[in-house]
């Protein structure tokens, strides 16, 4: 007994059994000589993967700058180079330095920011896609950015960082207790869909294994960011945010982080290091407008900084 195959020509059914050969045929071919997986951005096979954990062939990435460690500003993770830095400008001593826009800031509320690469023409046109025209595939190659960074900047638990300990130290990074994300107005919420930081957030934090809490709300709409200049985005977040000082005793806010129910509420109120996730820094003042509303709400806490691009 052999199992046929229906085919349709000119509205009549044909039962070919030979195309069940073929098929066999090919998913042997296939477990023998695995297809390679194909690029998120461009459709080509992914022969082997760069820097980022998700499946993004070379020539892609070779299209993105990555902002390297040793090579930027100690503050907000701008692409900054020791020999440009001002005197007198290094937090900690180390050979990195204070950039310009972050001397010139008065009081910021971040122990630190870091992004993964800088926002070129190329994540520009991602971004806009993604955050913009509701591109929502691009999700996962957006959240391998903030992966890499967290990787490179943040210390975590997870399986894959405890294989990699030998390989690198990681004993002077922060841990992190939570990841928050900057919200949106229900106004924009509803015209845009999602918010882009809420998704890219959770699905850093499911990666990572770090609990991810929307700790903060806005309570007032303003006009979009990228519609002003540097000028009128410093001040322009000024009393819009809010701490959500009820998240420990909402069931629904925990919801989707990793650990027991028992937990959730004495782990929130021991929270003491925060990153919060937004897409872009550019001047820095909506990170900073969210530090110092959770530093208001959790003042002893510690408040960084991701994002995907600077």
């Amino acid at each position: 007994m052999y199992i046929h195959y229906i085919l349709q020509e000119g509205g009549h059914a044909v039962r070919d059994p030979n195309r069940v050969g073929v098929r066999l045929f090919q998913r042997m071919i296939n477990w023998i000589y695995p297809q390679p997986d194909s690029c998120l951005l461009c459709g080509m096979a992914v022969f082997r993967r760069g820097r980022l954990p998700c499946r993004l062939c070379l020539r892609c990435e070779s299209m993105f700058t990555f902002l390297d460690k040793d090579a930027i500003c100690e503050g907000c993770g701008r692409l900054w180079l020791h020999s440009q830095g001002m005197p007198g400008g290094s937090i900690d001593g180390s050979k990195n330095s204070i950039c310009p826009d972050c001397c010139r800031r008065g009081k910021t509320y971040l122990t630190y920011s870091r992004s993964a690469a800088t926002y070129n023409e190329t994540m520009k046109e991602l971004i806009a896609r993604y955050k913009f025209r509701g591109d929502r595939k691009l999700a996962p190659i957006l959240a391998a950015f903030l992966i890499y960074a967290w990787n490179k900047h943040y210390k975590t638990e997870n399986k894959e960082s405890k294989e990699s300990k030998g390989i690198c130290d990681k004993s002077h990074l922060p841990r992190i207790d939570l990841i928050t994300y900057v919200p949106l107005h229900d106004s924009r919420l509803h015209e845009r869909t999602f918010n882009q930081a809420e998704e890219l957030a959770r699905l850093l934090g499911a990666a990572v294994g770090v609990p991810v809490a929307g700790l903060l709300e806005k309570v007032r709409a303003t006009e979009k960011q990228s519609h002003k200049n540097r000028q009128g985005r410093l001040h322009a977040l000024d009393h819009t945010l809010r701490y959500r000082s009820d998240y420990a005793d909402r069931a629904g806010t925990l919801a989707d982080c990793t650990m027991s129910s028992e937990n959730r509420i004495s782990e929130a109120k021991n929270t003491r290091t925060i990153v919060i996730v937004d897409d872009i820094y550019t001047t820095g003042s909506t990170l900073n407008e969210a530090a110092y509303v959770l530093k208001h709400g959790i003042p002893e806490a510690k408040i960084y900084g991701l994002t995907v691009a600077r």
